[in-house]
């Protein structure tokens, strides 16, 4: 399993194309997730399961990108938002 994790994150897949993946029981492992990691009521488990899976369904779109953004050495941010911030702020004090 963590071979075929490591090939789509080789191969730019997304998560919504790797559940789509008849080969990853995508009902079992988000009940799991769901139940253990969420910790959600019991009552509105399977409406966050559905929830979820229609996520899935949808095209692809801008998370793509998030294995340009994670893809080493980039982990870290070149600009901090701190900076992109005050620039903006500065720029734009006039207007306020």
């Amino acid at each position: 399993m963590f071979s075929y994790f490591e090939g789509a994150w080789k191969d730019k897949k997304t998560l919504a194309q790797v559940f789509r993946s008849p080969l990853i029981p995508t009902s079992y492992m988000l009940s799991s997730y769901i139940k253990k990691r969420l910790k959600v009521p019991e009552k509105i488990q399977d409406d966050w399961q559905a929830y979820i899976e229609a996520l899935f369904e949808f095209p692809d779109s801008s998370e793509k990108s998030v294995y340009y953004l994670l893809r080493f050495p980039r982990m870290s941010a070149i600009v901090s938002i701190e900076e992109t911030i005050n620039a903006e702020v500065e720029k734009n004090k006039k207007q306020f």
